[in-house]
């Protein structure tokens, strides 16, 4: 099985962690989506983990819904915690690895996690460590992404490439399976799809160098991604333009939440 290079993508954050608040469109959208799904939620956190807040654009919503709670931001990216300092002048930050939490047992009564499961080796060792660190009746929410994104561009490559260049992800069943195997209680998990359009595909590959989300498995140093290779994964591409000249991508969004032992349903 293809792992993930751990420090590689702390370093391709890093290296993205000035340019990644503008790039990343898709990321604020859906993290406005999940943020919306705590309005429904009757929670009041004294505490709560940003778990992969990297930046710290999460900070300022959550602390508005939630003025008197104590805010963490856990990321495994220095410099996007170093960021994160500089931007919003905080200093509630942890640098660590989502699948090993350097917080005590029963630590929060919200785990919010945005767009960063996708990161992890295991998502069963990361759902693990959440459960451990929330308090009875405490909530883990969090969107992660789906089989069906970058579909386009995954095929793009295939076509042209025999390295793996898109990384793979769960299904919808798959991640609710494990919330039920790893001390959760109550799940829901749901899945929609979003396109967002790019002016060409060379767009689209900045946009992802430039949120820092670029393919870190092991397979990728097994084969260097020639110039040649590229322009013609870029050609295959034109599959997917559209009437309007624009080139799509699809990214399948999967949503979830649960709760920890004792809570009410």
């Amino acid at each position: 099985m293809d792992i993930v290079n751990k420090p590689a993508v702390a370093a391709s954050f890093g290296a993205a962690a000035g340019s990644y608040d503008a790039a990343a469109v898709v990321q604020e959208e859906i993290r406005k989506r999940l943020l919306d799904r705590l309005d429904d939620l009757a929670l009041q956190p004294n505490r709560l983990l940003d778990l992969g807040g990297g930046t710290g654009i999460a900070r300022k919503a959550l602390l508005q819904r939630y003025p008197t709670s104590q805010y963490i931001n856990c990321d495994l990216s220095q410099e996007m915690l170093r960021y994160a300092r500089k931007a919003h002048s905080a200093n509630d930050l942890v640098c660590a690895d989502a699948e090993s939490l350097p917080f005590t047992e029963s630590s929060f009564d919200l785990v919010f996690s945005a767009s960063t499961f996708q990161w992890v080796n295991a998502l069963e060792h990361a759902l693990l460590e959440c459960a451990r660190v929330l308090r009875p009746q405490g909530l883990l929410l969090f969107s992660t992404f789906g089989p069906d994104t970058l579909k386009e561009l995954r095929s793009s490559f295939a076509a042209v490439d025999p390295y793996q260049r898109v990384n793979p992800f769960l299904d919808r069943q798959e991640v609710n399976d494990l919330l039920i195997k790893n001390r959760l209680f109550c799940p829901h998990v749901e899945s929609e799809v979003i396109r967002i359009n790019y002016t060409s595909p060379q767009q689209l590959l900045r946009s992802l160098k430039n949120t820092g989300a670029t393919n870190q498995l092991g397979a990728r140093s097994r084969g260097l991604l020639t110039p040649r290779r590229l322009q013609a994964a870029v050609s295959e591409y034109e599959a997917y333009k559209t009437e309007d000249g624009q080139y799509y991508a699809s990214y399948e969004v999967i949503y979830g939440f649960a709760w920890q032992a004792g809570a009410k349903q």
